[in-house]
């Protein structure tokens, strides 16, 4: 009776470990229960993969709101005394500022727990990438590409997950 009891349970047990730590896995019990006690955290998956949306465009007042919250994240640093006191961004310095985090986010050299923390920064990322996109092919860098690497972060066709 114990032994059906335990495997009733077994069966109806909530899973909280991410869908690539399979439930025949020896440590997917201790695994689990992390996940459930909040110890271990993965990195979000989208319900699918973030696209380059060309029909996006550049405005200003959105690509100061995004690189204000980049620097105050940490992930774009620029000097204070540049774009966002008397001036707008122009067009080309947010380019650029969306290839910082961009490249910085290909090379892993952003923080894996910022990541966890905010899980807005990849898709808004996209979205600057979508916004500066002309520029960005101005400037001969390859917007797909980007989007393709940040969906690689994601879990879409890399290992970067949690």
């Amino acid at each position: 009776m114990p032994a059906i009891l335990f495997a009733a349970m077994a069966l109806t047990q909530t899973v909280y470990a991410p869908a690539d730590v399979p439930k025949n896995h020896w440590a997917f019990p201790a695994v689990n229960a992390m996940f459930k006690d909040g110890v271990l955290r993965g990195y979000p998956i989208p319900a699918k993969p973030m696209k380059l949306d060309s029909s996006a465009k550049f405005d200003a007042d959105w690509a100061m709101t995004w690189a204000n919250g980049m620097m105050k994240t940490g992930v774009l640093a620029f000097d204070p005394r540049g774009f966002g006191h008397a001036r707008k961004i122009s067009n080309y310095e947010f380019a650029v500022a969306v290839f910082a985090v961009s490249d910085g986010l290909r090379q892993r050299s952003v923080d894996p727990a910022l990541l966890r923390k905010d899980r807005g920064l990849l898709p808004a990322t996209v979205e600057a990438i979508s916004r500066a996109r002309l520029e960005l092919v101005e400037l001969e860098l390859n917007p797909a590409a980007m989007v393709k690497s940040i969906n690689e972060m994601a879990g879409y066709g890399g290992a970067f997950r949690g």
